[in-house]
């Protein structure tokens, strides 16, 4: 007697792509909402100004220095000591192509803290110029 084999046939499974696009979907929005955020990380309430001439364009490589609301001074979002950014700013100067200093403080800064800092950062030689930043209404 003879037995016949029945083959069977196997079925590949099929991997579904469903979750691993809804995974980089959500993945891209989450990045997309994050992004912006991280570029601001310091928060610095400017004062407003009616001028709504652009001098400096936000692509070029500029040299930016914050003073918080505390008082406390940044430069490119490090924070150094007031004693110490003359060094500072003299080794972002040489690293920078633009030699602009954007001077952002917040506006409950005491005004003599802001001067100070203008004062040291216009006694470096190789800057083009130094601006003060405002925020446009």
């Amino acid at each position: 007697m003879r037995f016949k084999r029945r083959r069977r046939l196997v079925a590949l499974p099929e991997v579904s792509l469903t979750p691993l696009i809804d995974t980089a979907l959500n993945l891209l929005v989450i990045f997309m909402v994050a992004t912006p955020m991280l570029q601001n990380s310091l928060k610095i309430n400017l004062p407003e100004a009616k001028n709504k001439k652009d001098y400096i364009n936000a692509k070029q490589q500029n040299i930016e220095i914050n003073i918080d609301d505390k008082g406390k001074v940044y430069l490119n979002e490090k924070e150094v000591e007031l004693k110490n950014i003359i060094e500072q700013v003299k080794i972002a100067l040489a690293n920078s192509k633009d030699k602009i200093v954007i001077l952002k403080a917040d506006k409950s800064v005491e005004y003599d803290k802001v001067i100070k800092v203008l004062d040291l950062v216009n006694s470096i030689e190789g800057e083009k110029y130094v601006a003060l930043a405002t925020k446009q209404q």
